[in-house]
């Protein structure tokens, strides 16, 4: 299904196969949009969209016509459906089972097979996107409509009355297959300029977007006209620094102390690395800082 997927899976939506950069490609082309917006006192105009429970949300039939629509092998189509009809689960109530319910919504998260459906569910928003014409046009003439990594949705334009557009076309995507906004977690940012500016936000029929007030995380980037790099930093290393001093902490041996400091520290700064600017005097700090750490706490003798 990758391989075959991969003719038509659109721009935003190709980070997420194998042999990708995955999320540090989307926050790459989002550095290179604000920093062309700094450079050029350009006016571009964002918005960020969450869909409520997405992964609890997209109807299965949604998923299949979508698997339909790109021509997957109806062998792997007929065993989806199949596996599709026998997610369920039992309602209790004081230890006795109620009723089982079928499932006609969600995926498993953890699932390596949902994933990808559930990208091919979403990739024809993507195309819709494209088709608008609209989004925000680069210095180099590279034009950026939208980044879309899983549920994770940022829309770019050149003008509020474009952005409104795409936010409505958005919204009428999620109304036909049956999902909805986290409008709590939804935002817009108008810049003029190259500086912020507030507006009365986007109306929705039931709803409003508002305009972000302080900042906005995508992918784990705070954001707001440009990425919140000293914050950023800060952050990340204040929770490395915690996890390591919890990990040597514990009564793991020598060798598994490093292990665990690989995979379960190490990667809060690695998400960060490449994307934001970070310092050399910053970087031997906290090296320096992990060395007194294990210093102070020596590792377990081993059993």
């Amino acid at each position: 299904m990758n391989r075959h997927m991969a003719q038509y899976m659109s721009g935003p939506q190709e980070e997420i196969g194998k042999n990708t950069r995955g999320a540090k490609h989307h926050l790459l082309v989002d550095r290179a949009v604000s920093r062309d917006c700094k450079t050029r006192l350009t006016n571009p105009c964002t918005a960020w969209i969450d869909y409520k429970k997405a992964y609890d949300s997209m109807p299965h039939t949604w998923i299949l016509e979508c698997l339909e629509l790109y021509e997957i092998n109806r062998t792997l189509r007929a065993f989806i459906r199949n596996s599709m009809g026998m997610w369920r689960t039992t309602l209790e109530a004081n230890f006795k089972p109620i009723a089982q319910v079928t499932f006609k919504c969600r995926i498993y998260q953890e699932d390596v097979l949902s994933s990808l459906p559930f990208c091919i569910g979403l990739n024809t928003l993507s195309e819709i996107s494209y088709k608008t014409g609209y989004g925000f046009q680069l210095q180099s003439g590279a034009v950026v409509s939208h980044l879309l990594y899983m549920d994770d949705i940022k829309l770019y334009a050149k003008s509020e009355q474009d952005i409104d557009s795409l936010i409505h076309t958005t919204r009428i995507y999620k109304n036909d297959n049956g999902m909805s906004f986290g409008l709590e977690e939804c935002s817009q940012m108008v810049t003029k300029r190259g500086k912020v500016v507030g507006t009365k936000g986007i109306k929705l029929p039931k709803s409003n977007i508002a305009d972000t007030e302080d900042s906005y995380k995508y992918l784990g980037i705070p954001q707001a006209n440009g990425n919140y790099e000293e914050a950023a930093r800060k952050a990340a290393t204040t929770k490395y620094l915690q996890r390591v001093r919890q990990v040597l902490k514990s009564q793991l041996n020598g060798k598994n102390k490093i292990w665990a400091i690989n995979t379960y520290a190490l990667p809060v700064i690695r998400h960060l690395a490449g994307i934001i600017s970070w310092p050399k005097e910053e970087i031997e700090a906290t090296d320096i800082k992990t060395r007194k750490l294990l210093t102070i706490h020596p590792p377990s003798p081993a059993p």
